[in-house]
């Protein structure tokens, strides 16, 4: 009953909550369903899926030009190994390498049929695979040979190696587990509440195992310990991204509708909020330098147009709302602007031009009682005078800043 209750709590919240809506372009170069993006660097970046489909960009997500796509066989994840050498994991054991970032591609076959659903890389030539059947292959030369290391029952959805001896991957049978002999076995080092999707890490000690039914655990010392961040929600989580030791997303699915669920942490993952919700299952998320892109069913790319630079700079609350005056003013072309809210609640920043046309909303979510600094980029505006004003359900501000070429 206790549960029911939680549920209903959670699924009231987040159907009001999907109101909130950022600014999305979306595209959509194929009908494929598109499991994994990444980026290489501020401009190019590589998503796959269903049917072989690898696209690429080269301008930062504005366009995406096919490379591979046939009538058969699912991508389901990829990594950069390094400036040039990109390496897919598929159905039915197969990989394939680029060594020209993602412009021409070969197949290489694995030592095994079954599925592989995620793929790392410790250094230019070290990698493992996980997938189905308890599969794990290890290459040692950049991906162009790999031998099969243990096989058993139940898949392996998602690895994260941190030497040739130690990983971690996330087990079908609601567990995470640890291997120390390259993943040759592999022990239990906790019980998840719901079958674990995804691993991400912002840096090799801390991470995050998000799951089946929204549950997000922790760990600050390589996975060996975890502890829960979140409990079980009507959603469930299968990707997540960190653009910084402070900024993160994590996005997946309703469990009741077909609709993208993404949320957002600004201070390092120690709390997750509603951020926003699409019109389609999210499968993967990637950071740019100033945008947010989900990969979805049915061959959809939505990129975010509102900046994602928002830390939480102070957890004390305050004691009253404040808009302080950006810094530095005048700016050329980036600006902090900080403000405070004593007050958990919906907030939302948005900038202006001299005639009162919005410009760009910089936040547009729910956040927790502290003080904020959000980061204003207008390298693609023209020198004037602008506007920014701080809006909750019982305070509004409104300040000026100059722009100087």
């Amino acid at each position: 009953m206790k549960k029911a209750i939680i549920y209903f709590i959670v699924f009231f919240w987040v159907t009001n909550l999907f109101s909130q809506n950022q600014d999305w372009t979306v595209i959509s170069p194929v009908n494929n369903d598109l499991t994994s993006i990444k980026f290489l660097n501020a401009n190019t970046g590589i998503i796959i899926g269903d049917g072989l489909v690898i696209l690429k960009t080269t301008n930062a997500g504005a366009t995406w030009v096919t490379k591979n796509q046939s009538q058969y066989g699912r991508l389901n994840d990829f990594c950069f190994v390094n400036q040039n050498l990109v390496i897919i994991v598929a159905q039915g054991g197969a990989t394939m390498r680029s060594t020209d970032q993602g412009e021409t591609w070969s197949e290489i076959d694995a030592p095994v049929t079954a599925n592989l659903y995620s793929v790392s890389f410790i250094d230019n030539n070290t990698g493992f695979a996980t997938g189905s059947s308890s599969t794990v292959i290890r290459t040692t030369n950049a991906g162009l040979n790999w031998e099969s290391i243990s096989v058993g029952s139940l898949a392996y959805f998602s690895c994260k190696f941190f030497d040739v001896n130690t990983g971690i991957t996330a087990h079908q049978n609601n567990a995470i587990k640890r291997t120390t002999n390259g993943g040759v076995n592999w022990i239990t080092v906790c019980n998840t509440p719901e079958i674990p999707e995804k691993i991400l890490f912002k840096n090799e000690s801390t991470g995050f195992v998000v799951g089946a039914f929204g549950f997000i655990l922790k760990t600050t010392n390589s996975g060996s310990n975890w502890a829960t961040i979140q409990g079980v929600s009507t959603y469930t989580l299968n990707s997540g991204k960190f653009l910084d030791q402070n900024i993160g997303l994590t996005a997946g699915r309703c469990q009741n509708w077909n609709k993208g669920i993404i949320l957002k942490t600004i201070n390092g993952g120690d709390n997750w909020m509603f951020y926003d919700s699409i019109n389609a299952g999210i499968n993967d998320v990637a950071f740019g330098n100033d945008f947010a892109i989900v990969v979805c069913d049915g061959g959809k790319i939505y990129k975010s147009n509102n900046r994602v630079g928002i830390h939480n700079i102070n957890s004390v609350v305050p004691s009253k709302y404040n808009l302080s005056q950006n810094y530095p003013n005048p700016f050329n072309p980036t600006t902090n602007i900080n403000f405070s809210i004593p007050k958990s609640g919906l907030i939302k920043l948005t900038v202006y031009d001299i005639t009162g046309k919005e410009v760009v909303v910089l936040v547009n979510q729910v956040l927790l009682s502290g003080s904020y600094k959000a980061d204003f980029n207008a390298s693609n505006l023209s020198s004037g005078t602008y506007f920014y004003r701080l809006e909750t359900s019982n305070f509004s501000q409104t300040k000026k800043m100059l722009f100087v070429k």
